[in-house]
């Protein structure tokens, strides 16, 4: 895998250097869904840890993408999956709805839509916050990161929960800051 590649088989564990490239994959996104969603896509970010700088990551892009109700994604579905998508309902996660592109071998992109202003998206935009307002705590989650994957290479969900109570505790952190 090239250095600025994108995309990751399923079920692996590979973290790579952080590298610009994932910013300008997730704006030429960012567009074909505005441009497919039209005004019922009332925001979209980039999330996870492609979306900080300097941070280690797998090379899979994560999208949050914000609609009033989550039944504003349905019209949407067939067009979804006509640019590379695949709909896997709510990942087992309540108050989401989710798709993936790119195949078994090769995922791309992991798409994320929810209600604006949900938990599920003032969590996932908490945690990036934090870490990309606190040096040593992204340090410490690329530490964990790589540990992590070195430990767990074949086992995605193994590395999700290892970072399971990191996350938790950095939510934490960031809800006890005063808004600025």
């Amino acid at each position: 895998m090239a250095d600025d590649e994108i995309g990751l088989a399923r079920w692996s564990v590979k973290v790579v250097a952080h590298h610009a490239k994932w910013a300008e994959n997730f704006r030429q996104e960012k567009e074909i869904l505005r441009q497919i969603m039209g005004p019922k896509l009332l925001d979209i970010r980039h999330i996870g840890s492609t979306s900080i700088p300097a941070m280690p990551a797998k090379p899979i892009v994560d999208i949050l993408a914000a609609v009033k109700i989550l039944s504003d994604v349905e019209p949407f579905r067939d067009d979804l999956i006509r640019i590379g998508y695949k709909d896997k309902g709510n990942g087992d996660v309540l108050g989401r709805r989710y798709f993936v592109k790119g195949g078994e071998d090769k995922r791309t992109h992991h798409l994320n839509f929810c209600e604006m202003n949900s938990l599920f998206w003032t969590s996932h935009l908490a945690f990036r916050d934090y870490l990309e307002r606190h040096p040593d705590a992204a340090k410490q989650y690329a530490s964990l990161k790589r540990a992590l994957a070195a430990k767990f290479p074949d086992d995605r969900p193994a590395y999700t929960t290892g970072k399971e109570e990191f996350v938790r505790s950095i939510l934490k952190l960031a809800a006890n800051e005063r808004p600025r």
